[in-house]
């Protein structure tokens, strides 16, 4: 479970630098030439990743108090913020190939 939770955390180093870039693509407007596709997951990417730390926090919070009590469940918990990350960082391989469309 220490090993989920340290390496959940590993991305939080580079999240002020997200988390600025997520929140000057969501103030910059459509051009009107993106396709619904694009903007819906550009905007998923920007959201989600912006939420992150959010996700990490209530999963260690969680996963810390549930850790003598039933280990198994604290080692799921643990693993949501991977989990979480695979699918943000899919969302931006998505929006990269729809942005080359």
């Amino acid at each position: 479970m220490k090993d989920r939770l340290i390496a959940g955390a590993l991305p939080l180093v580079v999240y002020p630098f997200v988390a600025m870039a997520s929140l000057m693509s969501l103030a910059s407007p459509a051009t009107g030439t993106e396709s619904v596709a694009l903007l819906v997951v550009a905007r998923g990417f920007q959201l989600t990743s912006l939420l992150y730390p959010l996700v990490y926090l209530s999963s260690l919070f969680a996963a810390l108090a549930l850790k003598k009590k039933n280990e198994s469940i604290a080692t799921k918990l643990a693993s949501v913020p991977l989990v979480f990350l695979i699918s943000v960082i899919s969302l931006f391989f998505a929006w990269m190939a729809l942005d080359t469309l």
